[in-house]
């Protein structure tokens, strides 16, 4: 999915995504950063920024690094947030 069909369905509210929070899990794939429970996130505003995807993050568990490699995001209203 592009970043902008993406961005559309987040903006329309008979969407799945739409509303004005998502809440979301990083998994962190980094082998050199510290082990930690996944963090548990709501995710507000995305907007594309350079050649990627930025967001407003609210933590709601868990810690998140200070810098890491690879990650994967996991999205949707199916996740619950704790």
């Amino acid at each position: 999915m592009s970043t902008g069909t993406f961005l559309d369905l987040w903006s329309d509210p008979g969407s799945r995504l739409g509303g004005s929070a998502l809440p979301a899990h990083i998994g962190l794939a980094d082998p050199e950063v510290q082990r930690l429970p996944d963090p548990s996130l709501l995710l507000r505003s995305p907007r594309i920024s350079g050649s990627g995807i930025q967001y407003d993050i609210e933590l709601l568990s868990g810690s998140l690094p200070g810098h890491t490699g690879a990650c994967v995001l996991f999205l949707g209203p199916g996740l619950r947030a704790e």
